[in-house]
């Protein structure tokens, strides 16, 4: 008689076999009545333990628990390791907004778009939405550090800020020459009105 390994179900019943393997949440084995017949697999979840050929019995839960354990913490490594990454791009692209917020001082088209409502009134809005979404050039962001703009995350930083740099002193331009133009023209119909009487 062939040597046998007993899995016990949790509705009391057993399979008398032979286990080749135990993979993922199932368990791979052969029948014993037909030991030539092919590979047979059972959940884990309908196991409650299973007796080995030299009589030792192991919940199935101990079994499953030792790969699920290396299993989670090979996520948590990846995990971490993933964590730190980001954290250290996150801290390039920081870096990069800082150095922007330091060197980054000639925002170009301020005086195009605080002039423009003067000339073409609410129409001046048009120029200001162009220059606004123009990135700044390449020429003129001056950048500190050689090494530090090579760094993607750091790059990506500094050009975001410059960018949102530009665009608030853009706008606040736009917003001071359409506030001057406004009280310009109201002050000369204002004279109009006077000399009219």
């Amino acid at each position: 008689m062939m040597p046998q390994d007993t899995l016990v179900l949790k509705d009391k019943s057993s399979i008398p076999s032979l286990i080749i393997q135990v993979v993922g949440d199932s368990i791979r084995f052969k029948k014993i009545s037909y030991i030539s017949g092919p590979d047979n697999y059972i959940l884990k979840s309908k196991l409650s333990y299973i007796r080995y050929q030299n009589g030792v019995k192991e919940n199935t839960d101990s079994i499953f628990k030792a790969e699920l354990d290396a299993e989670r913490k090979q996520k948590e490594a990846a995990l971490s390791e993933t964590k730190a990454e980001v954290y250290k791009k996150s801290e390039m692209y920081l870096k990069g907004g800082e150095d922007a917020r330091v060197n980054y001082y000639k925002p170009c088209g301020m005086a195009a778009t605080g002039i423009s409502p003067f000339f073409l009134n609410v129409v001046g809005i048009i120029p200001a939405i162009i220059i606004s979404v123009v990135p700044p050039k390449t020429s003129i962001l001056n950048y500190a550090n050689n090494d530090l703009w090579r760094n993607v995350n750091n790059k990506a930083g500094y050009l975001h800020e410059a960018k949102r740099m530009k665009r608030r002193k853009l706008w606040k331009s736009f917003g001071i020459g359409m506030t001057l133009s406004s009280v310009f023209y109201f002050a000369i119909s204002r004279v109009d009105v006077q000399y009219a009487r």
